[in-house]
């Protein structure tokens, strides 16, 4: 339950004080658009009430929105891996990602590891090429 509302699928732990802002207001909206419906996602069209899946309704909201397909779960990559790049402590990230077990955070380390290498290669090929720039002949 979240709210008082079933969300359709199984919510292990409270999401309070794990949401931002612009994630409460969404689930928010939500709610008022589910109406009277004891679901957060209804749906018409499922014998259960609700959403047994998103992956219809993620592929229907990426196309009204005119973004390329991409999964779901990348998100939740990309929302690790910046956090990661971004300087959060690895055991701080794993907590926000809701995991028992940080041997699962190896692999957005490894990302971010990635990520610094292509910056220093950017780096590198800037200085590359402001030294050119620099080069100049000197006087006889």
């Amino acid at each position: 339950m979240l709210g008082g509302r079933s969300c359709g699928f199984r919510i292990r732990r409270p999401l309070t004080g794990s949401l931002t802002e612009i994630a409460v207001k969404a689930f928010r909206d939500q709610w008022a658009l589910a109406g009277k419906s004891p679901w957060l996602f209804p749906s018409d069209e499922n014998p259960t009430g609700h959403q047994k899946t998103l992956k219809t309704v993620w592929h229907a909201t990426l196309r009204r929105a005119k973004v390329p397909y991409f999964r779901i779960y990348d998100l939740r990559s990309t929302y690790a891996t910046r956090l990661s790049a971004g300087g959060v402590a690895d055991e701080w990230v794993t907590r926000l990602l809701r995991q028992r077990d940080a041997k699962v955070f190896k692999k957005y380390s490894q990302m971010k590891l990635q990520m610094k290498r292509e910056a220093l290669q950017k780096l590198n090929r800037q200085a590359n090429e402001s030294s050119r720039s620099f080069d100049t002949e000197k006087p006889n």
